[in-house]
């Protein structure tokens, strides 16, 4: 499953950390540590290759959001996607369903109690098995470039 910010610099596509600043778009990209070194990246603490590029050198950049239905019913957005594990980091907040694919609060009143709610955030996470989450549907996000449009 891909989720995630997302950069195609040199025709190749990187994980990425895309920053909007006042200047223009930078973005982080991320190759796998068992990927040999890409021209121009460093090793990185976190045993991967990175590399900070303008956005005026990027050929595009993107988000992808991926809404889902977990067990019970509940509506969540999958942050991040464990393909070793298939296990889901997932996130049911109330208040922002309106930003799913989904109808507006299409699911049972409260929390689901498998995943571990935050009171003072009015939220709950957790990871639970891929496989659980059904109706799986993704949003892609262009981010505007220098000099470019998103249509």
């Amino acid at each position: 499953m891909k989720v995630g910010q997302f950069a195609v610099y040199r025709g190749v596509t990187y994980r990425a950390s895309i920053t909007p600043r006042r200047e223009g778009v930078t973005a982080g990209l991320f190759a796998p540590g068992s990927a040999p070194r890409p021209d121009g990246f460093e090793w990185d603490d976190r045993g991967m290759w990175f590399a900070r590029v303008a956005g005026t050198d990027l050929d595009e950049a993107y988000e992808i959001e991926v809404w889902a239905r977990a067990p019970g019913g509940w509506v969540v957005q999958v942050d991040d996607w464990d393909e070793e594990t298939g296990r889901a980091l997932v996130t049911h907040m109330t208040r922002i369903q309106e930003q799913s694919p989904f109808g507006r609060y299409e699911e049972p009143a409260g929390e689901p109690p498998y995943l571990n709610y935050r009171r003072y955030d009015r939220m709950s996470q957790g990871a639970i098995p891929g496989d659980q989450l059904t109706d799986v549907r993704s949003v892609r996000r262009d981010v505007a470039l220098p000099g470019r449009r998103v249509s």
